[in-house]
């Protein structure tokens, strides 16, 4: 994994060779045209702290990546997030070659990358994708763990295929577990079967060994056709809350028959399609055809089954999803269109902040922003609840902030009184108040009391005593 600031960084910065391959798991892979197309990866990014958001440093990583249609190299998103530079280069080559990034996909943890030499391209071909490969398939992982000058190999299985919650976006997707070893430097190299990729190295499991995950075939290939067109659209949701229906009880009060399953909708988003063809407490027992266990669960085959969510994500942004439905006993069809993407918070680049007696306050992009819709199908505000989270991150002590010293992280909810629900609203209530004393108060109730008038003369130097150039990020001040 490149995820900032490893092992495998500590190396290069150090000038130190890679490690010797372990005997059985890691080897070097002998030349091969098809190897000039895995390239290993660096990447020079803009890092910013989350508890002194003004002050932006750079760290290096490396990863790995391969050639892909179109003359790109796709890699994970972590690899290459926020980057000011980034080089590959080919197996036991000294020369590197410039990339930009053209697409990211936080959701997923993918990214490609363009070449300033398309030259590169000339000899080293798109690697093939294959198939979601099936448990107990022998899979090969290609990539430059720990760095070093040679592409190599680590050797493992299929364990288990799920819907997985990635480390990267914390969002849920397919994911393939392995137990072929994922080492710093192997993220964004290809997993391969029968000469042919059938997923993305990404991530270990940093509570057990020998456990690695890879993003599959099927949400790569999703990836490139979207971006097939010079635009990325993303991946689409399925804007609604469910629950499981396992309770005999349960499924007896909303008229479900012996043969029949599926998941409760308990929530809906103002303003999608979803919205607008689904009703508070129906039953979707199937969708695009396939039926729906109590536990939310589709069957892939006899053996496997993962949430329905994934036929959701399988889509493209606009598509059509058929929806078999419970209503009031009467089963019916209908469908959806897929009009709303999903959001990942790390689509959010440089921090907004401000700083104000001595507080240091930092808002962050919500991933939901559902708008919900009533039992009767109205909602109760125009607006969109929930748009940012704004917590105080940081206390720079001060006399007249003490007693607060030692409060922060704590997520923000009201000011004198007033809800908020984005970042620059509750920056206008703080900073745009007459009332000489300004009541902040946290979720838990927790209570921040701050003296404006002190605030307002003393911030100055404030700032001065703690080397801050600005009181705010850009478009706030």
């Amino acid at each position: 994994m490149a995820r900032l600031l490893r092992v495998g960084l500590i190396l290069w910065l150090l000038g130190a060779g890679a490690p010797a391959a372990r005997a059985g798991t890691d080897a070097e892979v002998p030349a091969s045209p098809q190897l000039d197309s895995v390239v290993e990866v660096f990447s020079t990014s803009t890092l910013w702290s989350r508890y002194e958001p003004w002050n932006s440093g750079f760290m290096r990583s490396i990863g790995s990546g391969f050639v892909v249609a179109g003359q790109h190299i796709l890699t994970n998103a972590h690899v290459v997030e926020n980057a000011v530079f980034i080089a590959v280069r080919t197996d036991n080559s000294t020369r590197f070659h410039e990339a930009r990034v053209a697409f990211i996909a936080h959701e997923v943890d993918l990214a490609v990358l363009s070449l300033v030499d398309e030259d590169f391209f000339a000899d080293k071909p798109p690697l093939p994708l294959g198939e979601v490969p099936p448990l107990e398939q022998e899979i090969r992982l290609y990539g430059y763990p720990v760095g070093g000058e040679r592409v190599s190999i680590t050797k493992g299985i299929v364990s288990r295929i799920e819907y997985h919650r990635y480390i990267h976006s914390n969002m849920g997707f397919q994911s393939i577990q392995v137990d072929a070893a994922i080492n710093e430097g192997n993220s964004g190299g290809p997993a391969m079967v029968d000469g042919k990729v059938v997923g993305v190295a990404v991530e270990t499991d940093p509570q057990h060994e020998n456990i690695g995950y890879v993003i599959p075939v099927t949400l790569v290939r999703h990836f490139l056709d979207d971006i097939a067109d010079g635009r990325l659209d993303g991946f689409p949701a399925l804007p609604l809350e469910f629950q499981e229906l396992s309770n005999p009880a349960q499924k007896k009060h909303y008229k479900l028959t012996d043969d029949q399953s599926g998941v409760l909708v308990t929530t809906l988003c103002a303003d999608t399609d979803t919205a607008n063809t689904l009703q508070l407490g129906d039953i979707i027992t199937h969708i695009d055809g396939r039926a729906i266990a109590d536990n939310a669960l589709v069957k892939l085959d006899e053996t496997r089954a993962i949430s329905f969510l994934h036929f959701v994500d399988i889509h493209q942004l606009d598509d059509i999803v058929q929806l078999d439905i419970v209503r009031d006993g009467v089963s019916m069809k209908v469908n959806v269109k897929l009009n709303t993407a999903q959001k990942s918070v790390r689509d959010e680049v440089v921090p907004r902040y401000f700083i104000y007696g001595g507080f240091v306050f930092l808002g962050t992009a919500n991933d939901s922003g559902c708008r919900e819709v009533d039992s009767d199908g109205s909602t109760e505000n125009d607006e969109v609840e929930d748009v940012d989270t704004v917590e105080l991150v940081n206390v720079l002590p001060t006399l007249d902030n003490i007693g607060f010293h030692d409060v922060a992280p704590l997520t923000l909810k009201k000011v004198n009184g007033m809800d908020f629900s984005s970042f620059h609203e509750f920056y206008e209530l703080v900073r745009g108040t007459s009332e000489k004393t300004i009541l902040i108060e946290g979720e838990d109730g927790f209570q921040l009391t701050i003296d404006r008038q002190r605030a307002d003369s003393t911030d100055t130097g404030v700032l001065k005593s703690y080397r801050i150039d600005r009181a705010a990020s850009e478009g706030l001040e």
